[in-house]
């Protein structure tokens, strides 16, 4: 479970950040004995902005830390990534802090960087209401705390690996006996991969999915359960393994004499994945009839690649992060995969959503309210600075209406409209255009 995200000169934010999941009333390391640590943290932080505040970056420091733990000793490219300071601040370190909890047990992992790599690295962990120190990196030299439970192999083995830009987490990774911290490291593996409204991403994410249904028959029938709350009008879906048209054509331009030599071309498992897709079966009633995912709309394949994933997460109790979550989705379907976190029944292991959106919907109260105000957060950027703010810093009331309220400006975080100079330019253009058709 995520308790904190800390992050200091990365991208937009060249001034420290935090993202706190955890209740304004929770003051303790640890919840009280007849309290858990599901009562004391939120399961999900929205965050709005206008356009290029730097909601974005929030989401993609936790996404690529995840990656530089996982790839750090054989591709340095990943921790090289996230030195990615403020264009103002290429001189100061970059610094990340993370606090979560795995097996009741809460953690706090730092990483500062700087232009040639790795400057401090440091786990503590705490078991009731002291931290221990687990180990503390200077530069290449490593320092691992008393009571570790890590044994001195395992320790020598972890420092051949200290490289500026690898990871202490990474080459922690390797040991066959990690010791009894080893939750620090499992923790991470409960974080999904963030989800980015780019179309590259889009695509992998498709294909993680239909893989995933391929495999398991169940995840297969999820899928259709799923899609049926944005499109009733489909009965079935089933996955086909047969080429469509297009790779037909293909295949029939690579070897025009009809050899099956197409392995010479590409790898048979790449041919194997890209030839599964997924086929829907309509129906009105009376007579049926199929088509493939290409033909279905845009909204009801956005509801499918978003909703799995969140499914997906709620059946490990892991950590989703979404990008603009609202793209191609009508607000009540936004709003019912937001739900999902927030309900005891459906989410009992703790998992949590994290989401940038521009769907003001969210902060309305009707027909009920989506969010709670712990919840929600803010990014506005000042003189290409980004500041992270909670709501519930804002003296708010009951009867305040927060949609409105926010788009008013309230709360900044909003487009500031210049239509003085947009009229100066108007008038620039046309005049331009009027001399052109007087010629």
């Amino acid at each position: 479970m995520l308790l904190t995200l800390s992050i200091c000169n990365f991208r937009s934010f060249g001034t420290e950040a935090t993202l706190d999941l955890q209740r304004r009333g929770f003051r303790t390391q640890h919840p009280r004995k007849d309290e858990t640590w599901q009562e004391n943290t939120w399961h999900r932080a929205a965050i709005f902005g206008a356009n290029a505040a730097g909601k974005s970056n929030v989401l993609r420091a936790l996404g690529q830390l995840k990656l530089a733990i996982t790839h750090s000793l054989t591709n340095e490219h990943w921790v090289r990534e996230l030195r990615d300071p403020h264009s103002l601040c290429t001189d100061e370190p970059t610094s990340f802090e993370v606090e979560y909890v795995f097996d009741d047990v809460r953690y706090r992992w730092g990483l500062t960087l700087n232009h040639s790599g790795v400057v401090e690295e440091s786990l503590e962990a705490n078991l009731s209401s002291r931290w221990r120190r687990i180990f503390e990196r200077t530069g290449n030299s490593l320092i691992f705390g008393s009571n570790t439970g890590i044994s001195h192999a395992a320790k020598e083995n972890i420092e051949r690996f200290m490289r500026p830009w690898a990871l202490v987490f990474s080459a922690w990774n390797t040991v066959k006996t990690p010791g009894p911290f080893a939750g620090a490291l499992q923790w991470w593996q409960t974080l999904l991969p963030v989800i980015m409204s780019n179309e590259a991403d889009h695509h992998n994410r498709h294909q993680w999915l239909v893989q995933l249904a391929q495999k398991d028959p169940t995840w297969l029938s999820v899928l259709q359960n799923v899609v049926a709350v944005a499109d009733v009008g489909i009965n079935k879906i089933g996955i086909e393994e047969q080429a469509p048209d297009l790779v037909k054509q293909i295949e029939l331009t690579i070897q025009p004499d009809g050899q099956a030599e197409i392995t010479d071309q590409f790898d048979s498992d790449e041919i194997t994945e890209y030839l599964r897709y997924l086929m829907f079966e309509h129906s009105d009633g009376i007579h049926t009839f199929s088509l493939p995912e290409t033909q279905e709309s845009q909204g009801t394949k956005a509801w499918m690649d978003l909703a799995i994933p969140a499914l997906f997460a709620l059946s490990v109790g892991g950590v989703l992060s979404i990008d603009e979550i609202d793209g191609s989705l009508h607000p009540l379907l936004v709003r019912e995969l937001v739900s999902y976190f927030d309900n005891s029944e459906l989410n009992p292991l703790g998992a949590q959503l994290l989401f940038s959106t521009h769907d003001l919907t969210l902060l309305g109260k009707y027909p009920a309210e989506s969010l709670h105000r712990g919840e929600v957060w803010l990014v506005e950027k000042e003189r290409s600075y980004s500041e992270l703010i909670a709501l519930d810093e804002f003296p708010i009331r009951d009867a305040h209406n927060i949609e409105k309220r926010y788009l008013q400006g309230t709360y900044g975080a909003v487009p500031i409209s210049n239509t003085t100079e947009l009229l100066h330019t108007l008038e620039v253009l046309r005049e331009k255009y009027t001399k052109m058709k007087q010629q």
